[in-house]
């Protein structure tokens, strides 16, 4: 396996993990601390090479993500179809805001049921819209095609893994506005009282390939 392989698979291995370790840190919150033996994790069969090519299509299929435009609701569409694909449970919120002007927002939400804690998640967080206002930008690849992106692998990396608690694949719409559908979700999960476990943000990613 080359360096670059390497570095993406380890990146893979870590998302799979992740509800292992938060597992284990609650356990050892009450006892003895339990380590996660990453041997056992299962690994991913995802390259670096794959992960790359994942960008170049997405953001060449959708540029001009910006919020109000025609491919911010394609993106969105194609996110929650490729995640359904995958095993998720998904929906996209479309999420009124009395802004003015007047705005709708976006949430991609894919969920894939835990085994014995559903009702608490691991969550995974990115934003699909780009940049906009006066630093106007056209493939937003990088800022944040690439965390996009490597969530639609994380969906594919837990596609057949089970996990005690609910993963939840969250795409953001309108971050670029001042982060506004990620907050208007966030107080909707506040008011319904959904807990969550642990949330990672992946905004501008690097995975070290070539």
């Amino acid at each position: 396996m080359t360096v670059s392989r390497k570095i993406s698979a380890a990146l893979l291995v870590l998302a799979l993990a992740v509800p292992a370790f938060a597992e284990s840190s609650a356990a050892g919150a009450k006892g003895k601390p339990k380590y996660l033996n990453l041997d056992k994790v299962p690994k991913p069969k995802i390259t670096g090479a794959q992960i790359i090519s994942g960008l170049e299509e997405f953001v060449d299929k959708f540029p001009m993500r910006h919020n109000g435009l025609p491919n911010n609701v394609a993106a969105a569409e194609f996110l929650a179809k490729e995640a359904k694909k995958n095993g998720f449970k998904t929906r996209i919120l479309e999420i009124e805001l009395n802004t003015n002007p007047p705005r709708t927002v976006r949430v991609v939400e894919a969920l894939k049921k835990g085994t014995t804690k559903p009702n608490e998640w691991i969550s995974f967080i990115s934003h699909y819209d780009v940049v906009a206002g006066g630093g106007f930008t056209v493939q937003g690849a990088y800022d944040d095609g690439t965390g996009t992106n490597i969530m639609r692998y994380f969906g594919k990396a837990f596609s057949k893994v089970k996990t005690n608690r609910t993963i939840a694949l969250l795409w953001f719409d309108a971050e670029e506005n001042g982060l506004l559908a990620s907050e208007a979700y966030a107080e909707m999960l506040r008011k319904k009282g959904q807990k969550i476990q642990a949330g990672f943000g992946f905004d501008m990613v690097g995975i070290g390939y070539p």
